[in-house]
C-alpha cells in the first residue's frame, strides 16, 4: 500500500464514505509501522460533491473528458492566431461538451444515490470550463483527485490586457488560489505556466522598447492586431456568458417542469380528496336518515314493549285469581264427598 494507491481509492468513493475508509487506511499504515504514510493519508481531504463528480468523470467517462480537453489547446491556438471563426466554432463545441459531461455527472450521481443541487451542477461545469482553459487544471482533473471545484478567474494578458501573470484558480466559494487537488506522490509539480509567465514579464520591457521604434504603418498594424485580440477575447467572454445563460435557462426550465408536475399531482390529490369527501358526506346523510328511522322504530318498539308488559301483568293477575278459585273448588268438592 502506498499513498498513490490510497488516494486513487479514496477519491473514487462517494463523499459520505471518505472519512471512514481514510481512517481505516491510516490504521493499516500504522499497524504496518509506516508512520510517514499514515501521516500523509491523514492529510488527504474529503472532496466536495462537485469535486467528487468531476473525479468520477475522470474514472467513468475518460474518453468524453479527453475529447473536451483536446479543445483547450485548439482554443488557445485560435486565440493566438486571432482566428475568430475557428474560435467561435470551438467555443460552441466546448459548450456542448461541457453540457454533455455535466449531464453524464448527474447520471453518475443518480446511480450512486447522490443529490445534485443546482450549485453543484454549476461547480461541475465551472471545473470543466477551467480544465479547457488551462493545461494544469486539465492534468489535475484527469488525475481524478480534486478536493474542491475549480473556477478560472483570470485569463492572462491575451484575454484581459492584464499583467500576464498567467491563470489563477479559485476553489468553490473561496478567494482566488492555486489548484485544490491531491498531487500524484510519484510526480513532480508542474511549473510550465509559471515559467511562461516569467518569460512574458522578462520580454515586456524589450517589447515596449521595440514598439517605440515602429513606423506609423507598423504601429497601426500592431494596434489592429491588439484590437483583434481584444475582440477575440470579448467574443470568448460573450461565449462564456452565453453558456452560463444557457445553463441558467436549462435550470429554470427544469425547475418549471418540476413545479408543473408538482402542480398536476396536487390537482389530482385535490380532486381525489373532493370526491372522497363528497362520497363520505353522502354516506353520512344516509346514515343520519337511517338513524332517524331507527330512532322512530325504537320508540314504537318501546311503546309495544310497555303495552306487552302491562298485558303480561294483567294475565299474571288473572291466572293467580283463577288458580285460587280452582283450589277453593277442589276443597269444597272434597268436603262434599
Amino acid at each position: 500500500m502506498d499513498l498513490s494507491e490510497v488516494a486513487d481509492e479514496l477519491y473514487g468513493l462517494v463523499p459520505a464514505e471518505f472519512r471512514a475508509v481514510r481512517d481505516e487506511r491510516v490504521k493499516q499504515a500504522r499497524a504496518a509501522g509506516d508512520r510517514d504514510l499514515a501521516a500523509a493519508i491523514t492529510k488527504l481531504r474529503k472532496p466536495t460533491v462537485s469535486a467528487w463528480l468531476v473525479n468520477q468523470l475522470a474514472r467513468e467517462a475518460p474518453d468524453e473528458l479527453a475529447s473536451l480537453l483536446e479543445l483547450g489547446e485548439a482554443l488557445r491556438e485560435a486565440q493566438r492566431a486571432l482566428d475568430g471563426d475557428t474560435l467561435r466554432e470551438l467555443s460552441t463545441r466546448r459548450r456542448r461538451g461541457v453540457s454533455a459531461l455535466v449531464q453524464q455527472s448527474k447520471r453518475l450521481a443518480r446511480a450512486a444515490r447522490q443529490t445534485v443541487t443546482a450549485q453543484v451542477e454549476r461547480e461541475v461545469a465551472a471545473s470543466l470550463e477551467a480544465a479547457v482553459a488551462d493545461q494544469d487544471a486539465a492534468d489535475a482533473i484527469v488525475a481524478g483527485r480534486l478536493t474542491s471545484a475549480l473556477y478560472h478567474v483570470g485569463l492572462g494578458s491575451a484575454d484581459t490586457g492584464g499583467d500576464g501573470v498567467g491563470p489563477e484558480w479559485a476553489a468553490a466559494g473561496q478567494p482566488a488560489r492555486r489548484l485544490r487537488a491531491v498531487p500524484d506522490p510519484a510526480g513532480k509539480p508542474k511549473r510550465a505556466a509559471a515559467a511562461a509567465a516569467g518569460q512574458r514579464r522578462t520580454r515586456e520591457p524589450a517589447a515596449r522598447r521595440r514598439a517605440s521604434e515602429l513606423t506609423p504603418a507598423e504601429r497601426a498594424e500592431r494596434e489592429a492586431e491588439q484590437q483583434a485580440a481584444r475582440e477575440a477575447a470579448a467574443a470568448e467572454r460573450k461565449a462564456r456568458e452565453i453558456a452560463a445563460a444557457e445553463r441558467d435557462l436549462s435550470e429554470a426550465e427544469a425547475l418549471a417542469a418540476d413545479a408543473s408536475s408538482a402542480l398536476d399531482e396536487a390537482e389530482r390529490q385535490l380532486a381525489s380528496a373532493r370526491s372522497r369527501r363528497k362520497s363520505l358526506q353522502s354516506e353520512l346523510a344516509e346514515l343520519e336518515q337511517r338513524l332517524v328511522t331507527a330512532q322512530t322504530e325504537d320508540a314504537k318498539a318501546a311503546r309495544e314493549l310497555r303495552a306487552a308488559q302491562r298485558s303480561r301483568e294483567a294475565a299474571t293477575g288473572s291466572l293467580s285469581t283463577a288458580q285460587r278459585r280452582v283450589q277453593r273448588a277442589k276443597v269444597k268438592l272434597e268436603k262434599l264427598r
